[in-house]
């Protein structure tokens, strides 16, 4: 929820807005707890809970979609980064799928077409 002000701070903009948005969330995040606890609509015991896991469940799916949508459509490159492939060094962000043994993954580079072991430092960050 406060990615919304962070990312206004990244773009050099007031936080105000993003954490106003955060703010909003967070009410909308928990206001179906409190109608849970004053039973609203006399659902009783029996529905409250499976509403309230079903609510808090697309309420996640809404916020990882905004949190991609913040990063421009690039989360994946966000998150996992880029990668230099060894054998015809070619940048390219890494796939979200790949065998990854601690420090090193085994994963294809998207340019030779070729599967090579590649350290997780390898490679370089780049601005968003």
């Amino acid at each position: 929820m406060i990615a919304f002000a962070y990312h206004r701070l990244a773009n050099g903009r007031s936080f105000i807005l993003g954490g106003l948005i955060g703010m909003a969330l967070h009410f909308a995040l928990n206001f179906p707890i409190f109608l849970a606890g004053i039973d609203l609509f006399g659902l009783g015991k029996t529905w409250w809970p499976t509403l309230l896991m079903l609510y808090l469940g697309l309420f996640t799916i809404a916020l990882g979609a905004a949190v991609t949508w913040l990063s421009r459509g690039r989360f994946r490159e966000v998150v996992l980064g880029f990668s230099q492939c060894p054998e015809c060094g070619a940048e390219y962000p890494r796939p979200l799928l790949a065998l990854n043994f601690g420090p090193v993954r085994y994963e294809r580079c998207p340019n030779c077409r070729r599967f090579h072991w590649v350290s997780i430092t390898s490679g370089r960050a780049r601005p968003l």
